[in-house]
């Protein structure tokens, strides 16, 4: 009586073990890992916030900034070469320059990719830093989307 509802069962696991495995490559082609439009979709709201002393009093130029968002390349993090940077000690502490001195707040990710990101700007208003829960991307600009910085 019961036999055709345990089959059931039976192939309904191969139906999710094959639905969980196709999900993978559905997820990379919705939510590609290496595009700025995954993080950064909406930016209606998006300001310059300034987290270092030594930051200019700047905003964000949100024309460029869209226009830039989709123009943007990923490029390698040298994070040793920015840590040697800001922590060079024959440079004194009064004259080391933050790398990466503003936030940007108030953009949103790509609906439906649950992402919660983190967004430094660098000095120069070129580069974005863009900090994920599991990752670090650093994508870079050929204009700075920054007015205000020499």
């Amino acid at each position: 009586m019961y036999r055709r509802f345990a089959w059931l069962g039976f192939f309904a696991n191969f139906i999710l073990l094959a639905a969980t495995f196709a999900a993978i490559p559905l997820d990379q082609a919705i939510y590609p890992d290496k595009k700025l439009s995954t993080y950064i979709a909406k930016t209606d709201q998006a300001r310059l916030f300034p987290l270092h002393t030594g930051a200019k009093e700047s905003t964000l130029d949100q024309e460029v900034f869209k226009q830039q968002l989709s123009k943007m390349i990923a490029k390698p993090i040298d994070s040793q070469g920015w840590y040697n940077e800001i922590v060079n000690i024959d440079v004194p502490q009064q004259e080391r320059k933050e790398k990466f001195p503003y936030q940007i707040v108030g953009t949103e990710p790509k609906w439906g990719s649950g992402l919660h990101t983190t967004l430094f700007v660098e000095k120069d208003g070129k580069g974005l830093l863009l900090t994920t829960q599991k990752k670090q991307y650093y994508f870079r600009s050929d204009v700075s989307f920054v007015e205000g910085l020499e």
